[in-house]
């Protein structure tokens, strides 16, 4: 067994209370090294840690060693009588061979035979101050050399100067707050790792907050599996520069903030996830872990999981926070403090950004309000729609940056380069479901999509030289914590619908599996593509009408289906009308008339209440068509349609503009809500 100095005293203590002789040990050390403390070092600790008569004894190749280890092996049982129990720490394994050969009845059996482990107990105090302080260095910025060019004058800023404080809002029956497992849910890019990293700078007199991004648990997952709490240790290790950091005595006053489920390729390793952290935190009590990922991964966990964790939210930016972060931002960029006045240039860039006609719907994402203020900084110009602020980025990161890089050796990269490997490689992400990969991963990638050698190793050197000119001529890629990835999830999904418009067979695999959660994105971006960005009705059309065709078929519907349709017409402004209205359909049947379990029903009403804010005429008719047979809404959900808009603002019933547009007979609905028995839907309809 190996063991820590710390388990090795738990061990110890736990074998007194079991044992009535004493207990004999055998502690074997690591190799010498500069961590590794002395045999003596170690029997003084553990002889200082135990109560009763206990001998420990450090064990050396002397001559009076061996004298007294015969001396003790012919009173063995007067010995063992008179002690709780005889502790033997050998430095090596000559030195346990030496134990036994010259007291061989004594050390016949051991009661405990432990390899101490070479990582580094740490008291409280150490250990809370260390990780605090490698959090505040490694979070006081937001880095922006992969988003702008590295000659401009700021590629850093301040995080504090542009983070915005965002409250948790419980959504889950029972109280969040009252169950040590919690699950934060946000759409990608809406702050959850800013969020779970500003909550591991914070100080706290008595708790240690430990940020850990899970796309590095799954990389490691991929060689072996690996327990949550021994990668955590690992972890924290490597934060601290050690090998590990044994954590098993400090976890009653730890919380653990586990950053991006959905990096965790698989519904089986995920629900492992969320049943190694519950067991963590039944197993040590005062421990806590708060999980953030995308909503997708919610349906991946089974009822009696649900049951035991907490559900939250993120309170969307509001007016205010926006303008203070677009604001925090350019000021950042330039330099100036809050006091100091703003140059013309950067108030009507700021004009430019608030007066957007999508800024409401940019401002419920921090990070499509950063990027928009990026491209807005750097003159780049303001696109209307998510999938063409992601284009420009795109084409920023790989033409802007190849007229500032050194050149690399051989031809340098040029843009149809750059998207022939970096699409596939999004939709490679995508699939895998992880955020990044691995060196020797990334390359093996390489030679299969972007070598023609038939050699191998030359295969594999064209590969490592391509790697070189894509960390080089582009800012896409970036190394984190061992792990190639773009800076955010959502590049690599916009990658991907690129690499659908590329490949017919990556098209056939997208109509196939229609509503796939992590698919999602792709499918929205890739569809904005065709209709909006590059006019290719060779993809939008049969997309189309395989969204249209599974929305239709026969059976039961979770709330997936809504908010994949949703996302898809917010994204792809320029889809036809007639498909458009009955997409929109859709999400309103499904959502509206199809009995739901609550948590699933409130998912669906945000899908309407999303619905509602694009308002175009052919959402208008969905709407209309609905409410001119109001009978097939369901009356026992009235309720919660009701409850949504009582307790939840962000999910309110997006009804008011359908009772203030005059060309709407909203006269039905209201008729059918005066029927229902339940009296708070009767007062919603007075």
């Amino acid at each position: 067994m190996k063991a820590t100095k710390t388990q090795v005293l738990a061990r110890l203590r736990e074998e007194q209370t079991l044992q009535t002789r004493a207990v004999l040990a055998l502690v074997q050390l690591p190799p010498a090294g500069p961590a590794v403390p002395t045999a003596p070092q170690v029997a003084a600790e553990l002889a200082a840690g135990l109560d009763g008569p206990v001998q420990v004894l450090a064990v050396d190749l002397t001559p009076d060693m061996a004298e007294r280890l015969r001396a003790m092996n012919t009173s063995r049982d007067s010995l063992l009588r008179h002690l709780d129990g005889l502790i033997f720490v050998c430095p090596s394994g000559a030195a346990a061979r030496f134990l036994r050969g010259m007291a061989p009845d004594l050390t016949a059996t051991f009661d405990l035979v432990v390899d101490l482990d070479a990582d580094q107990d740490m008291d409280w105090p150490s250990l809370a101050s260390q990780v605090l302080r490698v959090h505040q260095r490694r979070f006081a910025e937001l880095d922006l050399s992969g988003m702008v060019p590295h000659l401009a004058d700021v590629v850093a800023v301040a995080l504090p100067r542009v983070f915005q404080q965002r409250q948790l809002v419980p959504f889950s029956a029972g109280s969040p707050d009252s169950k040590r497992v919690r699950l934060l849910l946000a759409e990608p890019g809406a702050g959850k790792s800013v969020f779970l990293r500003q909550l591991a700078c914070q100080p706290s007199p008595d708790r240690l907050r430990i940020y850990a991004p899970l796309s590095s648990w799954a990389a490691q997952s991929r060689e072996r599996e690996l327990p949550l709490l021994e990668w955590l240790e690992g972890h924290v290790g490597r934060l601290l520069g050690l090998a590990s950091v044994p954590l098993v005595a400090h976890l009653y006053r730890i919380d653990v903030l586990l950053d991006g489920v959905d990096e965790v390729p698989g519904r089986g390793a995920r629900r492992r996830l969320v049943d190694d952290a519950l067991a963590l935190c039944h197993d040590h009590p005062g421990a806590t872990c708060l999980l953030a990922s995308r909503d997708h991964v919610v349906d991946d966990l089974l009822a009696d999981r649900l049951r035991q964790i907490g559900l939250l939210r993120l309170a969307p930016l509001d007016e205010r926070a926006a303008r203070a972060l677009v604001e925090g931002f350019l000021r950042a960029r330039r330099g100036l403090s809050a006091d100091q006045p703003m140059p013309a240039v950067l108030r009507g860039i700021r004009r430019q950004i608030l007066t957007h006609p999508d800024f409401v719907r940019f401002r419920q994402n921090p990070l499509l309000l950063t990027f928009l203020t990026v491209l807005a900084d750097l003159g780049r110009g303001l696109p209307k729609q998510r999938a063409e602020l992601y284009a420009k980025l795109v084409e920023m990161l790989i033409v802007s940056w190849q007229r500032v890089r050194t050149a690399s050796a051989g031809r340098r990269l040029n843009r149809a380069d750059v998207l022939r490997v970096v699409a596939p490689l999004g939709w490679r992400l995508v699939e895998l479901g992880v955020g990044g990969l691995t060196e020797d991963e990334l390359l093996d990638f390489l030679v299969e999509v972007d070598t023609r050698e038939a050699d191998a190793a030359d295969a594999r050197a064209a590969a490592r030289l391509r790697l070189v000119q894509l960390g080089e001529d582009s800012a896409l890629l970036h190394v984190v914590d061992g792990l190639w990835r773009f800076h955010h999830a959502t590049i690599a999904e916009f990658l991907a619908a690129r690499a659908v418009l590329q490949s017919p067979r990556l098209r056939a695999v997208l109509q196939a599996h229609t509503y796939q959660p992590r698919r999602t994105l792709v499918m929205a971006f890739a569809l904005a593509l065709a209709c909006d960005l590059d006019s290719r009705d060779d993809v939008a059309l049969p997309l189309l009408r395989a969204l249209d065709a599974d929305a239709r078929r026969p059976g039961r519907y979770d709330a997936g289906v809504p908010r994949t349709l949703v996302t898809c017409l917010q994204e792809a402004r320029s889809m036809p009308r007639e498909p458009r209205q009955r997409l929109a359909a859709h999400v309103l049947r499904i959502a509206l008339c199809q009995a739901m379990v609550p948590r699933r029903r409130v998912e669906a009403l945000s899908s309407v209440a999303e619905l509602s804010r694009i308002s175009d005429g052919p959402i208008r008719a969905a709407f209309s068509q609905l409410l001119a047979a109001p009978a097939d809404i369901r009356a026992a959900d009235l309720a919660e349609i009701r409850f949504a808009q009582a307790g939840a603002p962000s999910l309110s019933w997006p009804l008011p503009w359908l009772f203030e547009d005059a060309a709407v007979d909203a006269g039905p609905l209201v008729a059918s809500w005066i029927a229902v028995e339940d009296a708070g839907v009767r007062a919603l309809a007075w």
